[in-house]
């Protein structure tokens, strides 16, 4: 069996999965929500993650928490995601409202007991920090993870945590060691694609 362990939605209807695919499926608007919820119950092997990314938080709406623990609730096997933090971004949402929302998304992982699918782009001290202030942490999973050893080392000290690379990130010497410092067991495979080119 293939695992995924971060793809996302399909572009296209007429999308077919190979038969030995199973995988996590991210949402990463409040409209992909629906369109996620009705392919995860045709398609056994897609877990769905629900979630509000970082790139688009301007798209939410005022009830948005509430809309996502709805489906969160809805499906037995769901995770929240793609959730994060990227200073990229900044100049369209600051680091305070993007601080926020993704506090507010991981409380809601908490309180259900479930994984949460991270996105984290240049702001991995800003992130330990709301890791080190919760008293409590869901299990974790780090897509296309860009910290260092030390950060992966300390990520795994304060939570059941695992990772993934980018098909995309380069093969450097910075990557190997990264990966030196995470147990194999730890290191799973994604391909960041949308469902139909997997």
């Amino acid at each position: 069996m293939k695992f995924d362990a971060h793809a996302h939605l399909p572009e296209r209807e007429d999308f077919s999965l190979p038969a030995d695919w199973s995988g996590v499926v991210c949402a990463v608007r409040e409209s992909d929500f629906e369109n996620l919820s009705s392919l995860a119950k045709k398609n056994g092997g897609i877990i769905p993650a629900f979630g509000l990314h970082p790139w688009f938080l301007r798209e939410r709406s005022t009830n948005w928490l509430e809309t996502l623990r709805r489906f969160l609730e809805s499906a037995p096997r769901a995770q929240v995601g793609e959730i994060g933090l990227d200073k990229i971004r900044v100049h369209e949402v600051s680091l305070d409202e993007q601080t926020d929302i993704f506090t507010a998304q991981l409380q809601l992982a908490i309180e259900l007991n479930i994984p949460a699918n991270i996105h984290c782009v240049r702001a991995w001290n800003e992130l330990l920090r709301i890791f080190h202030a919760k008293k409590q942490i869901p299990k974790l999973h780090f897509h296309a993870f860009s910290g260092s050893p030390e950060i992966a080392r300390e990520l795994l000290r304060l939570a059941d945590a695992t990772f993934s690379f980018s098909p995309t990130q380069s093969d450097s010497e910075k990557l190997r060691r990264v990966r030196e410092a995470i147990p194999p067991e730890r290191i799973f495979e994604e391909s960041d694609a949308a469902l139909g080119s997997i």
